[in-house]
């Protein structure tokens, strides 16, 4: 688990301050934070990580999704996901790898058998491979911006992102359908190259599950919105995640609905499972 930064010195603790020949002794930290709203003393990064620490370390996922292009036609697709977070217990990145996604097709049947498969480095591009059973080749594809097979979910959806590739800012608090949320914008670093540059997000505050998210360029122009169903909202080995959402292109005007059928949170996952050589099998 992330170690939260402090939100107030730690002299604080123990300052004492004289007035005249009285000593006064200022409050600890819980006794302010209890004395304020739920909530109030949380900084944008407090409340990204609080989010963070709200995610597994590895899963594998059995999901349907929905693609629907501007005219309204529909695409159904059936795939699983396995993920993995690399990094020690200090968070740092083993041998310069964060993260590793696998995803394999299993509907319609012209994609079945196609496999996706990401590395995400410390300091450098992501590695992407692709495997076809057609050709029964494993190529190395370079595809940032590029929905998996037509849909409006991207590699860096299934990997993720490293918690200091961003600068966060809090806003005011807000309510989606009458339920209160807290309101961050993440600004990506320079160095990050990504699709998008800044994310505002509405994460409710029970369990800190984004409820809306706003997706914007180098412009401040948004370009995809993401929406979870509350209702759907679930809980895997004490992680909670949204089963249904749904994912917006704002610029080419499609949509993709995202249905988790089943997910295995936390499983023991040997790194030989995330290889190009395991791009070729079913499993």
């Amino acid at each position: 688990m992330r170690i939260l930064p402090r939100l107030l010195p730690a002299a604080l603790c123990v300052m004492t301050l004289s007035v005249g020949a009285t000593e006064v002794e200022l409050p600890d930290r819980m006794e302010i934070e209890d004395a304020l709203p739920q909530g109030s003393s949380l900084t944008g990064r407090d409340i990204w990580e609080r989010f963070f620490e709200n995610r597994m370390h590895a899963a594998v996922q059995y999901m349907r999704v929905i693609s629907r292009d501007p005219g309204g036609g529909e695409q159904l697709l059936e795939f699983w996901v396995r993920w993995k977070d690399f990094r020690d217990e200090d968070k740092q990145p083993v041998q310069g790898v964060i993260a590793k996604g696998l995803i394999k097709f299993k509907q319609p049947d012209d994609l079945r058998g196609i496999g996706f498969l990401m590395i995400v480095n410390e300091g450098r591009s992501p590695d992407q491979f692709v495997y076809t059973p057609s050709t029964r080749r494993v190529r190395r594809v370079k595809l940032r911006d590029v929905g998996i097979m037509g849909t409006d979910y991207t590699l860096e959806d299934v990997s993720g992102r490293d918690i200091e590739e961003a600068e966060y800012h809090r806003l005011p608090d807000d309510e989606i359908d009458g339920r209160p949320v807290y309101v961050v914008q993440a600004t990506l670093k320079p160095f990050v190259n990504a699709s998008y540059r800044t994310a505002k997000a509405w994460i409710e505050q029970e369990h800190y599950v984004p409820l809306r998210a706003v997706y914007m360029d180098e412009n401040g122009t948004p370009v995809r919105e993401a929406v979870a169903d509350y209702d759907s909202i679930r809980e895997f080995n004490g992680v909670w995640i949204p089963t249904r959402s749904e994912l917006t292109n704002l610029k080419e005007k499609t949509s993709t609905t995202i249905l988790v059928d089943d997910l295995e949170a936390n499983p023991e996952i040997g790194e030989q499972l995330f290889s190009t050589f395991r791009l070729g099998l079913q499993r």
